[in-house]
């Protein structure tokens, strides 16, 4: 909780053996509490694995990714309207996602690790699922 943290190749190397071995999406809060007002998580997800679109309506999410490929799509208005924004750590490597935005993100490789960054506290249902039948 109160020690300097530090991400390099082997800390990567690391986590990319523990997601092989796991084979399930896992999350590392850097954070202290869900009470504090920065939320920095390290997430390491599969190519099987993609959130739902989703938004939230005050919160403003940064990500980094550090390894593999990853698309992250911008829902319009409509549903099935998006744009695609397709991110490594050799190209597109940060992205600021507006709050009351829809999104997804979707593992374009075998194994994906970038940080997500958003201002806390965290909240149960802070995260608004998009309509299907809209």
């Amino acid at each position: 909780k109160k020690t300097n943290i530090y991400i390099n190749k082997s800390i990567i190397n690391k986590l990319i053996t523990i997601f092989k071995r796991n084979k399930k999406t896992f999350r590392i809060c850097l954070h202290g509490s869900n009470k504090e007002k920065i939320h920095c998580m390290i997430v390491v997800m599969g190519k099987k694995d993609k959130t739902k679109a989703h938004k939230h309506l005050l919160k403003t999410e940064y990500y980094y990714i550090h390894y593999g490929k990853v698309d992250l799509l911008t829902f319009e208005a409509k549903k099935n309207k998006y744009k695609k924004y397709s991110m490594n750590p050799n190209s597109t490597f940060f992205f600021k996602m507006i709050n009351n935005k829809y999104h997804q993100v979707i593992p374009r490789s075998n194994v994906v690790i970038y940080s997500e960054i958003r201002n806390g506290p965290f909240k149960e249902n802070d995260s608004i699922l998009q309509n299907k039948q809209s």
